[in-house]
């Protein structure tokens, strides 16, 4: 938990990569997915989620009204937040499959929210050059993976973010990614997830 106390625009890339590959390891295990939640780390990762999510939306905010290049933004600064970023999904999908007081802590942070919000910003999307949209589009098929598992057999986080991902944010990514295939894949997937079970009817019916 360590890595999680300092500062974001601090935080050693290289060793996060390290340490997010020795989580994803354990995280296979059930205990250890609830280890994550018992000891905080869950929590200390949906923090730092969420501060990827507001320095996510400065940059938006700041490619709004000009082209990135202009921007004030740290070109290297903001692609070491979009792979922490990608990191963090990475364990909060492994650990809150099958886990749902993972799933409810993720939930509870609005952690699917933020990316859905992120999903649907063009401008965030368009803020560099071809290497951030690679590695934006990365980010977001992790993420989609992880509202995946933060739905599976919870039917508390299906009524929640039903609204937020149908069917705008549905549309705008078959629209807006017809390009990549993963991206496509994982966004019907998760509508699938929505509608699998009799309690769907309702959602059905849309």
């Amino acid at each position: 938990r360590e890595l999680f106390r300092g500062s974001l625009l601090q935080v050693d890339c290289n060793r996060m990569d390290s340490i997010s590959k020795g989580i994803l390891k354990l995280s296979a295990v059930d205990t250890e997915r609830e280890n994550c939640y018992d000891i905080g780390l869950t929590e200390d990762l949906c923090v730092w989620f969420t501060q990827c999510y507001n320095y996510l939306c400065d940059i938006s905010k700041s490619v709004r009204f000009s082209t990135y290049a202009d921007t004030p933004v740290n070109v290297t600064v903001s692609m070491s937040i979009l792979s922490v970023a990608t990191n963090l999904a990475r364990i909060l999908r492994n650990i809150c499959s099958n886990n749902e007081q993972n799933q409810s802590l993720i939930l509870k942070h609005e952690i699917p929210f933020y990316i859905i919000k992120l999903s649907m910003d063009k401008h965030l999307w368009a803020a560099g050059e071809m290497g951030w949209s690679e590695w934006f589009e990365t980010f977001l098929q992790v993420s989609l993976q992880l509202i995946f598992n933060v739905l599976t057999n919870n039917e508390e986080a299906k009524h929640s973010v039903w609204p937020l991902f149908f069917p705008d944010c549905f549309n705008f990514l078959l629209k807006h990614f017809s390009h990549n295939t993963k991206i496509t894949t994982y966004t019907l997937a998760v509508l699938y997830n929505f509608v699998n079970d009799s309690a769907s009817l309702p959602r059905l019916a849309e």
